[in-house]
């Protein structure tokens, strides 16, 4: 663990918000775990499965949900990926199991998004998933969300109490006016921070725009002109759209926009969270 370089961010704390958490290709060859004897594809196959738990754990956590204020939104998730990402930077998989640290994620993310879920149902989602078949004990339970909580306290260290995240998918729902395309870009948005480490090498806006021409070559669908994709760095917040009625307004070119022949009215691709897809 000491020779995980906690706190390490600091020295890229002279770069500007929009650029501390993004890494470079020759920085990303010198990850915690790559100077542990890991070598890139099996770092990168563990990130996978460390956001991929916290997919299972947020689905686990959504079911059988009574008061659907209390539901982990997929943005939630999303931003517990991108904070798992940059843990994970500084620290090694050697070090950590990844479904502790993906269960402290998604309990920090929580409180952070404005979806908070009690530390007993963090603590059990992340038992019956860690240990399937096998009832937990008062003590495990103790031992379990102290270990939770020290883990949190220790990502908070890491990431030096930044808990802001820019994601691409208010981006996206921003950009296009077609409201089956605005979904698959969705979809594949959330697809990108999990099976990649894109969410700490690129922008939100450059995944975004990475993720809509994707698409869009696949659909074969001519996008035209995108709406002005808003920074990330003045967006307030992950959970909403990223711009107020009033800013977007202001950020809409004065041209008008391409539309698909019997594209769907815009307001329906204006939903904050968009179902997962099955």
């Amino acid at each position: 663990m000491a020779n995980s370089r906690a706190g390490e961010v600091a020295l890229k704390s002279g770069s500007s918000p929009k650029c501390k958490w993004i890494f470079t290709k020759e920085e990303m060859k010198n990850t915690a775990s790559l100077r542990e004897g890991l070598d890139e594809f099996k770092e990168l196959q563990l990130r996978q499965q460390s956001t991929k738990f916290i997919q299972l754990l947020g689905d686990r956590l959504n079911q059988n949900l009574r008061d659907h204020r209390g539901k982990i939104t997929q943005l939630c998730m999303c931003a517990a990926m991108i904070h798992l990402h940059r843990f994970f930077y500084f620290h090694s998989f050697t070090f950590f199991d990844y479904r502790d640290v993906a269960a402290a994620c998604l309990f920090m993310s929580g409180k952070s998004e404005e979806c908070p879920r009690k530390i007993d149902h963090i603590v059990r989602a992340w038992w019956n998933e860690k240990f399937p078949g096998i009832k937990i004990d008062q003590e495990k339970y103790d031992n379990a969300m102290g270990l939770l909580v020290a883990i949190e306290s220790l990502i908070l260290q890491t990431i030096a109490f930044d808990l802001k995240v820019a994601l691409p998918h208010p981006l996206v729902l921003k950009a296009i006016d077609n409201r089956k395309i605005t979904k698959v870009v969705y979809f594949f948005s959330t697809d990108v921070l999990c099976v990649t480490s894109w969410g700490i090498r690129y922008s939100a806006e450059a995944i975004a725009v990475a993720c809509i021409h994707i698409v869009c070559t696949w659909a074969n669908f001519e996008v035209g002109h995108l709406h002005h994709l808003p920074s990330s760095s003045s967006s307030p917040s992950t959970r909403t759209s990223p711009l107020r009625p009033e800013a977007a307004s202001r950020a809409r070119p004065p041209r008008p926009v391409a539309r698909a022949q019997h594209a769907p009215h815009r307001s329906a691709a204006r939903a904050p969270d968009a179902p997962r897809r099955k």
